[in-house]
């Protein structure tokens, strides 16, 4: 489905398709054995991203372990990302949520898991994987109701592994950015963080702007970053313009500083459909959420 948000005096349409906002700048790197790849050097404008691969690759592989590929079919079938919270959950968005459910037409509190598709995730889609992580799903324990709070969290059925490690979160509403004053008069302007998304980007048939970022972009794991570009006053929606596609749905958004997740990925508006490229990316910004009962189930990491 689509709903309105509002960003400044903007009304955004949300769509199913998610944005490549910038090409320049903003590389969807891959992973080879659940470790980070340099980005290509790209006349300079990836520069800045091949440093910090390069200082704190570690830290980016350590919140990425903790990501994976939702799908249908025992995983074959890919339809969105999620990522680790509390001793069992997965996070993700409401809207992959209702791909899993044999009753999607039913209000999303009512939704059932149809485990006669094998739900699964996937924490190793990655190239040349040695170790695979993959858990099936039993249960999609909560969804919210509201049209902008885009939250699901799905139960995992313990396997022959170990699950993944939690990401971790932070609640400060400066880590996504903060309004600085405007010179000589001039409005406010709003200042974002260095950001990165880390999820499934998936995509068929790429145009030339989807093969300049992505390359083939074959659902598995990636790297996007990027900055938080907006804010919304009346909503705890945040807008960033990391490079994602349709799979990217429940991809967690992390700060470059502290590498803890700040929101979780939506998706992307005014989106051309032939070739991917959009206005923005919207994601649920944690530290907006206002006393929801997705905020207690984030910080508690129950539901």
């Amino acid at each position: 489905g689509r709903a309105k948000y509002f960003l400044g005096k903007r009304t955004f349409l949300l769509c199913s398709d998610k944005a490549i906002i910038e090409v320049a700048g903003r590389p969807a790197m891959r992973y080879d054995k659940g470790r980070l790849q340099m980005p290509l050097s790209d006349l300079g404008e990836n520069d800045r991203w091949r440093v910090l691969v390069a200082t704190v690759r570690k830290k980016f592989d350590g919140v990425s372990a903790g990501v994976g590929r939702i799908g249908l079919a025992g995983g074959s079938d890919p339809r969105g990302t999620g990522w680790r919270m509390g001793v069992d959950l997965v996070v993700t968005n409401r809207h992959v949520a209702r791909e899993l459910a044999k009753n999607p037409e039913a209000s999303a509190a009512d939704w059932k898991l149809d485990e006669a598709r094998n739900p699964r995730i996937d924490f190793t889609v990655t190239d040349n994987v040695t170790a695979p992580q993959s858990y099936a799903i039993s249960e999609i324990a909560y969804c919210a109701a509201e049209d902008d709070v885009d939250f699901a969290v799905l139960r995992l059925t313990p396997g022959e592994t170990t699950f993944p490690a939690t990401l971790q979160l932070d609640w400060d509403p400066e880590a996504v950015g903060r309004e600085l004053p405007g010179t000589a008069g001039a409005a406010p302007r709003f200042q974002g963080e260095e950001i990165y998304v880390v999820g499934h980007p998936y995509r068929a048939r790429g145009s030339g702007i989807v093969a300049a970022v992505f390359g083939v972009a074959d659902g598995s794991k990636r790297c996007s970053p990027g900055k938080v570009v907006g804010i919304d006053r009346a909503r705890p929606v945040l807008e960033h313009d990391c490079s994602t596609l349709g799979g990217s749905s429940g991809s967690c958004v992390v700060t470059v500083g502290g590498h803890a997740a700040i929101g979780l990925h939506m998706g992307g508006v005014e989106v051309d459909a032939a070739s991917g490229k959009g206005t923005a990316n919207l994601a649920l910004a944690f530290s907006r959420l206002g006393g929801h009962r997705a905020e207690a189930i984030l910080r508690t990491g129950t539901v």
